[in-house]
């Protein structure tokens, strides 16, 4: 089962920039109930997809990174194609709208 790691200011250039795949960065913060239904959701997708890399930045802990973004709410997915920055979605998804998102970039389900 792939887990869906934690990354730091630090780590955001290994993790996510030098990844020659598809990587969602989930920008969250822990007190945040529209962050917890959306992490549910990318825990549910994340063992389907193959070639892709989910990992979650705390906006709180790394106000930096995270203000170079111009987010403007909490929970945001930033999907990254081989360390590009390619779209972003603010606010909680369901599945469906999910795989919807990633299948715009031919990113399909393993067992598709």
């Amino acid at each position: 089962m792939k887990e869906i790691k934690e990354i730091t200011t630090e780590t955001y250039l290994d993790e996510v920039i030098r990844v020659d795949k598809a990587v969602i960065l989930n920008i969250y913060n822990k007190n945040c109930d529209n962050c917890k239904k959306l992490e549910e959701t990318l825990k549910e997708v994340n063992n389907e997809y193959k070639d892709l890399k989910i990992v979650k930045l705390n906006a709180k802990e790394n106000m930096k990174l995270v203000s170079g973004f111009m987010i403007r709410a909490v929970p945001t997915m930033i999907l990254f194609l081989n360390g590009v920055q390619v779209d972003m979605r603010i606010g909680a998804i369901d599945k469906n709208a999910l795989q919807r998102w990633l299948s715009m970039y031919n990113l399909l389900p393993s067992n598709y």
